[in-house]
């Protein structure tokens, strides 16, 4: 029982880290983005808890502020830019990082952007 549980939770990853390369492949559109944080975090949540190292730590890299007044995050209630270490595709190469080694896999270094 405890590894169809595993299992099931291995495949809601594998599938949120399938869903962050097709946000790649589009854009990123930022409402895409938030949508997919959104659901990521729903879904580490109930794999490991709300305060599990793996969802709080997951939580802080896609909704982390910024820097820059154009790159203030979700909870500025403002769109995110795409490039920059506070823009969308940097937040994409962080959150693929953890969500590879939540996989078991070992992280595929970030582009440059």
């Amino acid at each position: 029982m405890q590894e169809a549980v595993r299992s099931k939770g291995q495949a809601m990853v594998e599938d949120a880290r399938q869903k962050l390369e097709r946000l790649r492949a589009t854009g990123p559109n930022p409402f895409d983005y938030w949508i997919w944080a959104d659901e990521t975090v729903q879904k580490l949540d109930t794999i490991y808890g709300r305060e599990a190292d793996q969802t709080q730590d997951f939580a802080a890299i896609v909704y982390e502020r910024g820097r820059t007044r154009d790159q203030r995050g979700a909870f500025d209630n403002m769109t995110l830019g795409l490039h920059g270490p506070w823009g969308i595709r940097a937040r994409l190469d962080r959150a693929a990082a953890h969500l590879d080694i939540l996989l078991g896999r070992t992280p595929i270094a970030p582009s440059q952007h």
